[in-house]
């Protein structure tokens, strides 16, 4: 009974997950980012995602086995000509149809009626589609072929994982080839199967390691703000800047890796930048640590029991971006900067009333501004 044996081995993996599930703000821009050491030696959610690396989400079907890249954090080009091109930054809607190199079909927006929309820069699709995308103008279609390198990347055998014996019930039964539900929900193919009770199970996106087609269409582009609702400004600072702004303040290494390389301070822990403790009750606006925009209030701001600042709202919807992450095993929403794209955290469905949200936020990428005193 294979569906049964996914539901077994689905809840002895979730334990692997539970810690980052309830609310550990860390993860990555890209579905195989793994963070890095968190102070005290290292952090349960960074032991967690090395259990669970290969149970890393292949995401949607526009992503793959891509190796980690740093986040791009593209500017616009300066001048008042008309862009008619899409640009980092932009949001598009696009409407595609994907085959294999046989010529079938395996994906298609088209059958599910819905166009797919994705911010570019943001790495939420194939290398491919963001490079062909942006070469796009509306209302234009094209036909492209991507090698593995520009679609689900290359197989990988860091993507088999061994589980001990004794993970499922003697009495399960995992036939080579049978799937397995993993604790994101996805699912992975049974590669080997051994004596003692021990298995491989393979973790590779079915289409890697192949060549894939696509046919796009470019319905819709929607340019990024450049003032917020609230009338601050959201012009892209050039990553060049924001580092030479880290290194200049002097900020240490726990707020590099965590605005720069999307990592996570350890819970109970963590600092501003300028040395506010993440469960301060003082009155004040919470801003990037690079670039300075104002992120939350501490009118918004609630103990919830993680040790991690919390947030049941930012100051200005504008000021804030919210994409999809499948690192760590399962599926959340990133929250970056909408000035530096620099990292922050995650958002999560179980915050209080009025908006039901849980922004959990590295205090390590914030700056405190005591109430009464100038934003800059």
């Amino acid at each position: 009974d294979i569906p049964q044996n996914m539901r077994i081995l689905r809840l002895a993996l979730v334990t692997m997950a539970a810690a980052a599930a309830a609310g550990a703000p860390g993860g990555g821009m890209n579905m195989m980012r793994m963070g890095g050491e968190q102070g005290r030696g290292v952090s349960q959610e960074d032991s967690l995602r090395r259990q669970t690396a290969a149970f890393v989400s292949v995401g949607r079907s526009l992503r793959g086995n891509r190796p980690p890249t740093k986040r791009a954090c593209g500017v616009r080009p300066a001048g008042g000509m008309l862009e008619m091109k899409v640009n980092v930054w932009d949001r598009v809607k696009i409407h595609y149809t994907a085959r294999r190199q046989d010529g079938t079909e395996f994906d298609s927006s088209r059958t599910k009626m819905k166009p797919f929309e994705f911010t570019v820069g943001l790495q939420e699709v194939i290398p491919g589609i963001e490079r062909v995308v942006q070469e796009m103008e509306v209302g234009e279609r094209r036909k492209e072929v991507f090698k593995p390198e520009e679609a689900f990347g290359q197989r990988s055998d860091s993507l088999l994982l061994k589980v001990a014996s004794g993970t499922i019930p003697p009495d399960a039964k995992l036939p080579v080839g049978s799937q397995v539900q993993l604790p994101n929900g996805k699912f992975a193919r049974v590669a080997s199967v051994e004596e003692d009770g021990s298995f491989t199970i393979d973790i590779n996106h079915e289409l890697a390691g192949q060549t894939v087609s696509y046919e796009i269409e470019l319905l819709e582009r929607i340019e990024p703000k450049k003032v917020s609702s609230s009338g601050f400004s959201l012009e892209r600072v050039p990553l060049e800047d924001q580092f030479t702004e880290a290194n200049s303040k002097g900020y240490g290494e726990i707020t590099k890796r965590v605005v720069f390389s999307h990592g996570t301070e350890m819970a109970f822990t963590g600092k501003t930048v300028d040395g506010t403790s993440y469960d301060s009750k003082e009155q004040g606006t919470y801003v990037c640590a690079v670039g300075g925009l104002p992120l939350f209030s501490s009118e918004h701001k609630y103990d919830s029991g993680t040790g991690w600042p919390s947030f049941f709202q930012p100051v200005d919807p504008d000021h804030v971006i919210e994409r999809i992450d499948t690192s760590a095993g399962m599926t959340r929403v990133e929250v970056l900067c909408a000035r530096t794209g620099a990292h922050l955290g995650h958002v999560f469905p179980d915050g209080p009333e009025p908006t039901g949200k849980r922004y959990c936020i590295n205090a390590a990428a914030l700056k405190f501004v005591p109430k009464g005193e100038k934003i800059e």
